[in-house]
């Protein structure tokens, strides 16, 4: 099983999706569930970790997207030294359609983030929002010609998904830590907007992954099918584990007292665990030329 491009864009790839993501996620949490939990608590002890959560997703995705574009372009034009890098860059950005969404992509991101560091979470969770979005045009589902149009839209509404669920995890377990009086309030206002997502998730992982993996065929006998079967485990011990938080911690967190709180946060960190084994899943994905393009 060999990837397009090698581990070096792999990498590149995994790190500009995880920081976007996660960016989004933390932008979206303090709307939805930090400022409504804190009103009642210390809201001025929570901005510096999230601000420095914002920070360091923004500044990994932007890092892996740069260190992306610099790979495609020795890729695309094989230039040897800097200054045939710097010819062709513009040429790239400007006459690619990779080019084009990456760097539309990228200022999306870094606008965002930027409002959202500045106060203003709501303006950047739709910019990072759309930075999400652009994200399907550089998958599959974009790129072959003649599928369903169902399938581009359940890219989108996937990584929108996964944004919503998985980029909240760390900012939630966060909260907990700071405010951990307040972690009932926060794991239920958090169930909310994760809940939705999570079936969101569910059901247009599948539907993607049976058409671009070229039906059972593509799923039993392919590289990209092992790889779909790989992502369904590791979604299903993800969703395993959110379970067993919501039904056998959350409501605990208000007769437990501190323990439980430390045991929800663990459970976190070992759903951030499994997020990131999801995304590094998802990259290969994107790598691997799916089933349906392969001669059965």
């Amino acid at each position: 099983m060999s990837l397009e491009g090698g581990a070096p864009l792999a990498l590149a790839r995994f790190l500009s999706t995880a920081g976007m993501l996660s960016c989004f996620g933390a932008l979206a949490f303090r709307p939805l569930v930090a400022d409504p939990v804190l009103q009642a608590a210390d809201r001025a002890r929570f901005p510096r970790p999230w601000r420095l959560l914002v920070a360091g997703s923004l500044l990994i995705g932007l890092t892996g997207g740069l260190c992306w574009l610099a790979i495609e372009i020795v890729g695309f034009t094989g230039a040897a030294d800097l200054p045939e890098f710097l010819a062709a860059l513009p040429v790239v950005l400007g006459q690619t359609r990779f080019g084009t969404v990456l760097s539309v992509r990228l200022g999306l991101l870094l606008a965002g983030g930027g409002a959202g560091l500045l106060g203003w979470s709501r303006i950047g969770t739709l910019l990072v929002g759309a930075a999400v979005i652009t994200q399907a045009w550089h998958g599959h589902a974009m790129s072959i010609v003649g599928l369903p149009p169902f399938v581009p839209a359940a890219e989108i509404l996937h990584l929108l998904a996964a944004g919503l669920w998985a980029g909240q995890i760390a900012p939630l377990a966060l909260l907990i830590g700071i405010a951990p009086a307040r972690a009932g309030d926060a794991s239920w206002r958090f169930a909310r907007a994760a809940l939705p997502a999570a079936w969101l998730l569910a059901f247009t992982g599948p539907l993607q992954g049976m058409v671009l993996a070229g039906g059972i065929a593509g799923l039993l006998h392919m590289p990209y099918g092992w790889a779909v079967w790989a992502k369904t485990v590791l979604f299903l011990a993800l969703l395993a584990s959110a379970w067993h938080n919501r039904r056998h911690l959350v409501p605990g967190l208000a007769r437990g007292g501190a323990p439980a709180g430390g045991r929800l946060r663990r459970a976190l960190g070992l759903q951030i665990l499994l997020v990131l084994l999801l995304l590094a899943a998802a990259t290969i994905l994107a790598l691997l030329p799916p089933g349906l393009d392969q001669p059965s």
